[in-house]
């Protein structure tokens, strides 16, 4: 006699004949676990690494699904219920499955914008929001807490972006920063100085600014991982400005190769690390507010490990070192995050 287990249920006994025919009538499936209580293959406690086609093969029978339809004969309905069904269209049942509907817009998103033809800044800034919305969906699944509010999440977007236009393009706030006029100095610890103090501080500063007044303002004090993420959207709408400002910039000078390898890095790599290096602005600043006695230090912290790892990154962007300090805030951020209980008691104490 035979069992068979489907989705951990058990169904039987069958004698072989009546496996049989239930194969053939598609009751029971080829793949559908099947013990026999009689052989070594079968295993206890409803169990078995013994399917139906192993059996029959064991057998040296050859059993089929007969087909008892006619593959024209209802095709019509068919088509109407299952194939191209008027629901697809039904407005509430797409707005429902709102995790797919992202997803297809994700997808999409860059072939419609190959076939329109725009303006060069809307083009590279819809394919920006493209490979930043796949980052986003991904910072998400990994990071988001109970705390994560979608409407925050897409107003800080939006307003990093305008506040890089803000101090970049319309004003010209941030070449305040003498240190910037480092950058292009021959000398290395010259050049160093103004990526640390003059590149990283000053973009750190701008991407963290949105997180500290979201802790502050805050009704209910944010759990760290609440705040990094936050962090990492913040990162990734810079690298959406930054990536568009690059391509329009400094990357029109090169050769088609060169160019095409750094827009992929610019617009896939790079808003990566700036998300990480705000998501632990984002970490500290959550601290911050949640242990008050140490409010200064942490927020100062929140604003000098980022700038000192973006600024010794953009230092040796152009050597083999640059992925190792890449893979450093990465491990530092994991870190961080699997101590919070610790940094806690720490703090408290």
């Amino acid at each position: 006699m035979y069992f068979i287990v489907r989705n951990g249920r058990q169904f039987g006994p069958f004698d072989m004949n009546t496996l049989v025919d239930m194969v053939q009538n598609g009751k029971v499936l080829m793949q559908d676990a099947v013990i026999d209580d009689s052989y070594s293959f079968s295993i206890g406690n409803g169990e078995s690494n013994e399917c139906v086609r192993d059996l029959f093969k064991r057998n040296r029978m050859s059993v089929s699904v007969k087909n008892h339809v006619n593959p024209f004969k209802n095709f019509k309905t068919l088509f109407s219920s299952v194939i191209f069904n008027s629901k697809i269209f039904n407005k509430q049942e797409i707005k429902a499955d709102q995790r797919l509907l992202l997803l297809g817009m994700v997808g999409l998103i860059p072939m419609v914008t190959m076939y329109v033809n725009i303006a060069n800044f809307i083009s590279f800034y819809a394919i920006s929001l493209y490979f930043a919305s796949i980052w986003g969906l991904f910072f998400y699944y990994m990071f988001k807490t109970k705390q994560v509010d979608r409407k925050t999440t897409i107003r800080i977007f939006f307003l990093v972006q305008a506040m890089m236009l803000v101090f970049w393009n319309l004003t010209g706030l941030v070449r305040l920063n003498f240190f910037y006029s480092f950058v292009n100095s021959s000398d290395f610890f010259m050049n160093l100085l103004g990526y640390v103090f003059g590149v990283g501080f000053t973009e750190e500063l701008v991407k963290a600014l949105p997180l500290y007044f979201i802790a502050r303002n805050a009704k209910t004090p944010y759990v760290p991982q609440t705040m990094v993420f936050y962090g990492l959207i913040c990162g990734i709408s810079f690298g959406v400005f930054e990536g568009v400002e690059y391509q329009l910039g400094v990357n029109s000078k090169y050769e088609y190769g060169q160019a095409f390898l750094l827009n992929i890095a610019r617009l896939t790599t790079l808003p990566f690390f700036h998300a990480m290096c705000t998501g632990m602005a984002g970490y500290f600043i959550a601290f911050a507010f949640l242990r008050p006695l140490y409010r200064r230090m942490l927020l100062l912290l929140a604003i000098a490990e980022p700038a000192l790892i973006h600024g010794l990154y953009d230092t040796f962007s152009s050597t083999c070192y640059a992925p190792f300090i890449a893979i450093l805030i990465v491990l530092l951020l994991n870190f961080y995050l699997r101590n919070d209980s610790n940094v806690h008691s720490m703090l408290k104490d």
